[in-house]
């Protein structure tokens, strides 16, 4: 009888010493595979972030060479408005055409001027969402390390 007290308290101590060592090995493989989505997830954003950089220099881009285009049209307006003040009569046909032609260039300056704007603040808000991604991107890499020294405390306490 006391054989088999002694045999069943070291099966159970057996059992429960195995049992601990497969829910460490069990919470280590949990922990990997979080750690390994967390990386994933990380690198994933900073992919996203590099493409909405490319994004916004390609948006800044045009921004600048419609204003250029804007830059130019503000100095033809400059020049007509220039000739039409020399005109002797602004009540002429061709004062007219002046004026017609200023008010013309004019809108379109305002039209193209709205457009840089816009591509202007496009290019602003996807930096703003990469700046965003790449923070997020850290913190996870961050929460993915401090995962790393969670399995390592484990496997040195499966080893102990």
């Amino acid at each position: 009888m006391k054989r088999f007290l002694t045999i069943s308290l070291i099966t159970i101590m057996f059992l429960t010493v195995t049992s601990c060592a497969s829910d460490i090995d069990s919470k280590i493989v949990q922990l990997q595979q979080t750690q390994q989505n967390m990386n994933d997830k990380a690198s994933q954003d900073l992919d996203d972030a590099k493409n909405l950089e490319a994004k916004a220099s390609k948006l800044r881009n045009t921004a600048d060479r419609k204003q250029a285009q804007v830059d130019a049209i503000d100095a033809r307006v400059r020049d007509l408005l220039k000739a039409y003040r020399e005109l002797e009569d602004q009540t002429s046909d061709d004062a007219i055409n002046f004026r017609e032609r200023i008010i013309d260039e004019a809108q379109s300056a305002i039209k193209l001027q709205k457009e840089v704007n816009s591509y202007k603040d496009q290019a602003d808000e996807a930096n703003k969402k990469a700046n965003d991604l790449k923070a997020t991107a850290n913190t996870e890499a961050k929460e993915a390390q401090k995962v790393g020294d969670q399995i390592k405390n484990l496997e040195l306490s499966k080893k102990n």
